[in-house]
């Protein structure tokens, strides 16, 4: 009884990260950090890589962080966002998205 009582609650906790994630901006910016080799990335340098406004970046990375997808840390005016990977689900996603960001990369050099 009390397993199941566990494995529901891990059932939950990955509803909740694959509905945050479920956005094609959401899924852009995990992306970015699964290819860029960063820890960190300040909310500027996410907008700018991916060509978006700045208050939407804002938004999609209220929800990460809402649901526990990235964490937040201001230093002085900067803030900086990082992904929380102690989820084994947010590795695999990240995993995913860094294979398909290389496959991306190699069929466009073979055109």
């Amino acid at each position: 009884m009390q397993r199941s009582h566990l494995a529901g609650r891990k059932l939950e906790r990955q509803a909740i990260i694959y509905k945050a994630i479920a956005h094609p901006v959401r899924l852009a910016i995990l992306r970015n950090f699964a290819t860029c080799g960063c820890d960190k990335l300040t909310v500027k340098s996410i907008y700018e890589r991916l060509g978006i406004e700045q208050p939407v970046a804002s938004h999609h990375l209220g929800i990460l962080k809402r649901s526990g997808v990235v964490l937040r840390e201001q230093e002085g005016v900067n803030t900086y966002y990082s992904v929380c990977n102690n989820e084994p689900v947010i590795r695999a996603v990240l995993e995913v998205l860094k294979k398909e960001e290389a496959k991306t990369k190699s069929a466009e050099e073979q055109l």
